[in-house]
């Protein structure tokens, strides 16, 4: 019997001795939190820093402090612990930023020691800051870029009881990906077209406005050339979640996923009608042309995988705001926010707004003579007709969601987890297009102005996105309110 006994354990013994070592550390990991290597490099941010700071090696780092500027671990800095030990940060971008390259991502453990806290926001909180060249998007409170990986866990032996406090800037996730940011492709270079737009209806190519109606075809009013569309959001990489008490706050982005695409450009406006002829002789003016549609909004950020094993989350977000409209003197064109579109607490970024249509060129006065004998007057050109405002695009969708513990408090959502592909075909003002004006009639012996044109109509989205959020729920205990 002894012998069978010895025999178990010899071959217990064995078969243990073939499991990969890093296999036990990630198991004894998950369960017990994160060990501190012997080495750790102390950083104290200053009010007064003027660069991020940049961790480009593995290791782990402790770090204390406030800042006004960014935690950047590089893509080849291999895997990175990040104490976070009473910390600070109010940037402008996003406060910590995971990068990644073309063969390599950064990978990286985040944890607040029991009794600490670390605050992370970005001060990027309107759309206008966002989208601005020095910013560029950049505004999740943590960025986790596809390819690259965050861990948020507790230091082993610890119980997990440090607060992580996150507010992602404009458009932004709380965790996860950026605001899009930028247009697609070149753009016309001009703000009319060159083909003259002859037909009866007086309409452009897609997007363009039509040419105004002319008697005298040089001096007639070009459509306005269209916007651009908005470039989509990146999508979100990995995130896991093990222990922590996690406050996440965002703005027109997920909780924690993806971000909301970028708005599509304004269109141009059309041009004023000219005069015809000489002021000594009758003449009307030509019709003037029509402004340009509005680019679509670029796609919402898909969410990379996100598995949340424990601590205790709470999730506010706020939906996209339409930017505020412009009114003509006609009353003609009303912009006003005409559908919500939706957030996320965990999955896809919303879709980017539509860019405005143009308004048309302005009604063409012309010249008119009045002889003794007769009374003339000629006609004045038509003004152009708005453009369209462009569509609001489709949200991102989820990959996989695994929910095995926690406990989880998403406020403010549209969907509470997976994807968010159906906010789409959403416009910020009414979906017609805005007609022109017709010309005003000759009077007497004068003659009639040209016909104003119609506004550009925006173009259709691409087909949308298919397919459903992986989402396991294991465990946990998860709540969502208004």
């Amino acid at each position: 019997m002894k012998k069978r006994l010895l025999s178990w354990l010899l071959v217990l013994t064995m078969v243990t001795s073939l499991i990969p070592s890093t296999l036990v550390t990630t198991a004894f990991a998950a369960a017990d939190g994160v060990t501190l290597g012997a080495s750790v490099t102390e950083k104290t941010l200053s009010a007064s820093d003027t660069s991020p700071y940049e961790i480009t090696s593995s290791g782990t780092y402790r770090v204390t402090g406030s800042s006004t500027q960014p935690i950047i671990v590089t893509a080849d800095a291999g895997e990175v612990i990040l104490v976070l030990n009473g910390v600070n940060i109010q940037s402008a971008t996003s406060p910590i930023q995971l990068q990644k390259g073309t063969l390599s991502a950064a990978k990286v453990t985040l944890v607040v020691p029991d009794g600490k806290t670390a605050q992370l926001a970005c001060t990027s909180t309107t759309k206008a800051a966002a989208e601005s060249a020095d910013v560029a998007g950049k505004t999740a409170g943590i960025n986790v870029p596809d390819g690259t990986t965050l861990t948020i866990d507790k230091i082993s032996g610890e119980n997990g009881t440090g607060t992580l406090t996150i507010s992602g800037g404009y458009g932004s996730a709380g965790i996860g990906g950026n605001h899009g940011y930028g247009y697609e492709g070149t753009g016309y270079g001009t703000t009319t077209h060159s083909t003259p737009i002859t037909d009866a209806n007086q309409q452009g190519p897609l997007g363009f406005g039509g040419d105004g109606g002319y008697v005298n075809a040089p001096l007639k009013g070009f459509g306005g050339a269209p916007g651009r569309d908005g470039q989509s959001a990146e999508k979100s990489g990995t995130v896991n979640i093990n222990a922590c008490n996690i406050n996440i706050t965002s703005t027109a982005g997920a909780g924690i996923g993806g971000g909301q695409g970028a708005s599509g450009e304004n269109g141009f406006e059309g041009k004023q009608g000219y005069k015809a002829g000489d002021a000594n002789w009758v003449n009307p003016a030509m019709g003037s042309g029509g402004g340009g549609a509005g680019g679509n909004g670029g796609r919402g950020g898909d969410c990379g995988p996100v598995t949340i094993n424990g601590g205790t989350l709470n999730i506010k977000v706020t939906a996209p705001i339409a930017a505020s409209g412009q009114k003509t003197s006609d009353n003609m064109h009303q912009i006003t926010p005409k559908d919500k579109i939706q957030t996320a607490g965990i999955g896809g970024g919303p879709g980017g707004w539509g860019g405005f249509g143009a308004k048309g060129g302005d009604t063409a006065p012309a010249n008119g003579h009045s002889p003794s004998s007769d009374y003339w007057s000629s006609g004045y050109g038509g003004a152009g007709g708005y453009g369209e405002t462009g569509y609001v695009n489709y949200g991102g969708a989820a990959e996989a969601i695994t929910i095995n513990g926690g406990i989880i408090t998403v406020q403010g959502v549209g969907i509470a987890m997976g994807s968010n592909i159906n906010a789409a075909d959403v416009r910020t003002q009414a979906a017609e297009q805005s007609y022109a004006y017709d010309y005003n009639y000759n009077v007497g012996k004068g003659y009639q102005g040209g016909m104003g044109a119609h506004g550009g109509k925006a173009r259709a989205l691409a087909a949308a996105p298919t397919g459903n959020a992986k989402i396991s729920l294991n465990g946990g205990n998860i709540s969502v309110s208004s």
